[in-house]
């Protein structure tokens, strides 16, 4: 059953309650009885929503933003720069020649350079010489190393512990499915 409203937005209701909206300006929406959704904009960015509230959206260029519900966010560019921010305030880059750059709420910054050279900064713009002790032994997660597959798994966060793959993981948690 299709439904027109004034505006131009067409509802699509199929038998199991997903509903297909189609906007005038061209978006188009497939919200399903779960709680999920994936929008799809005429400027080629896909939008999908999670049963769990956290969001994975793509864009023509091959960018992908992910958010999750613990408040972490990872952003992969085309170019191989992959960005972590945590909602601790901490926020971690790799750039695609190696070097990490490693942002802490305080205002503290450590880089280390593809030849293992580092520069610390503290807020007030002095240098140290070394490594900060809470400096994390692993920069990024295995997650948050390559895209999350558009199909039904991903992990909870990119902070996550190491644990069973995701595959596992979703067959023991019932995680959500963002298939369109």
């Amino acid at each position: 059953r299709v439904t027109r409203k004034p505006d131009g937005t067409e509802i699509e209701v199929l038998p199991d309650g997903t509903k297909n909206i189609s906007l005038p300006s061209g978006e188009r929406i497939v919200s399903r009885p779960d709680g999920s959704r994936t929008q799809r904009n005429p400027n080629g960015t896909r939008i999908d929503v999670f049963t769990d509230g956290s969001t994975r959206q793509e864009t023509r260029d091959g960018t992908v933003m992910e958010s999750f519900k613990d408040g972490s966010r990872v952003q992969r560019s085309p170019d191989g720069t992959v960005v972590l921010a945590q909602p601790d305030g901490h926020q971690v880059q790799r750039f695609p020649n190696g070097t990490l750059l490693w942002s802490k709420p305080d205002g503290q910054r450590f880089q280390k350079n593809p030849d293992g050279s580092t520069i610390w900064c503290r807020a007030d713009g002095s240098v140290l010489p070394g490594t900060p002790a809470d400096f994390p032994t692993h920069i990024l997660p295995p997650e948050a190393e390559s895209p999350a597959p558009r199909a039904a798994s991903r992990p909870a966060s990119p902070t996550a512990k190491p644990g069973p793959d995701a595959s596992e993981h979703e067959a023991s948690t019932g995680s959500h499915d963002s298939s369109a």
